[in-house]
């Protein structure tokens, strides 16, 4: 009889070798099956898995839960925590409730800049610093904000100032400047690019971008000393969704957005938070009734208006979205671009 001198050949269904076996079974928590000693004819029992954790077997399912849990748990970083009075990782003093401010907004003297001011005095802002161009419209806009119960006063200044302007504000507010808002709205009607003259581009551009711009660099080295305070500039729409006659505007509008997450990325370290909001039409302000008193952008924003099925909003909505960017409800929240437009768009 011939004998095959090749490997043996394992018989089907035999699951593997032993030791295999029993791995599997450890690891399953199935019992290991009894076992017979040939030379002494009793039964041998296996030996029992080692224990890491009385009762619980080294390989079976349990302990390897029990074990990946103590490993997580001896990975886990240690809890944040901060001196008392500090933000975390910083030395940065503890954000201010509204109460405690002192407040900067330009373009104050109407609109939504006037309905913001309103708005933090009766919040509990104590003192309102107010900038505007205009001498009579400013001494009515913070008359009507010291009748709320906040100490204000009024710069008439333009941004060519600004230095000048945020240096007697942050004197009036008590040597800091908490919260600078920004408001400024150049009155400038959606054009299509074509009909532009070239010699123009760069006055527009500049009108548009440069006002929040020097402003936030007037009132930046005071926030940067306190570590801590807040920017809210205002831009628009047009920064996010691209509208005919808007190129310029546009233009300008997404720079302001990015111009605002930058300083928020640059700011934090020093306790600063930076968010623009961007509005669409605002109802009941002279700037919509000015962009409406024209052929072209009049149809465009009567056509935008139609859209907005929550209902065009009005500078009160814009500045109870400020105040509330600007306390401590929004405390972590930063470099945030948000709409307010009743519905017109979204992204």
């Amino acid at each position: 009889m011939a004998f095959s001198t090749g490997p043996a050949r394992r018989p089907q269904g035999s699951g593997g070798s032993a030791s295999r076996q029993l791995r599997i079974r450890r690891i399953r928590n199935i019992p290991a099956p009894e076992t017979h000693d040939l030379q002494f004819g009793h039964v041998q029992q296996p030996a029992p898995a080692r224990e890491l954790e009385p009762g619980i077997p080294a390989e079976g399912p349990d302990n390897l839960r029990q074990r990946r849990l103590r490993d997580a748990v001896s990975r886990r970083p240690p809890p944040l925590t901060a001196p008392k009075g500090t933000t975390p990782n910083s030395d940065n003093p503890r954000p201010k409730d509204l109460p405690e401010c002192g407040v900067l907004i330009t373009g104050g003297t109407s609109g939504v800049g006037l309905a913001t001011a309103l708005e933090f005095a009766t919040a509990g802002v104590p003192r309102i610093a107010i900038a505007g161009r205009d001498p009579g419209r400013g001494a009515a806009a913070a008359a009507r904000v010291r009748d709320v119960g906040a100490e204000c006063t009024f710069y008439a200044s333009d941004t060519t100032a600004a230095a000048r302007t945020a240096e007697a504000a942050a004197g009036f507010l008590g040597g800091g400047i908490d919260i600078f808002v920004n408001t400024t709205a150049p009155r400038v009607r959606p054009t299509p690019f074509s009909k532009v003259a070239a010699d123009d581009i760069k006055g527009l551009l500049t009108e548009l971008i440069l006002p929040p711009m020097r402003m936030v660099h007037a009132v930046l080295p005071t926030m940067r000393q306190q570590r801590s305070g807040v920017i809210i500039n205002m831009a628009s729409d047009a920064a996010k969704t691209a509208t005919p006659g808007e190129a310029l505007i546009g233009a300008a509008m997404a720079a302001i957005v990015m111009f605002t997450r930058t300083l928020a990325i640059e700011g934090k370290r020093y306790g600063i938070r930076a968010n623009v909001v961007t509005p669409s039409l605002i109802s009941g302000t002279g700037l919509t009734d000015y962009l409406l008193d024209d052929g072209f952008s009049g149809k465009l924003f009567a056509a935008a208006s139609a859209k907005a099925d929550l209902g065009v909003p009005d500078a009160g909505d814009v500045a109870s979205l400020i105040v509330f960017l600007a306390g401590p409800g929004a405390n972590r929240l930063t470099g945030q671009a948000i709409r307010v437009n009743g519905g017109i768009s979204a992204s």
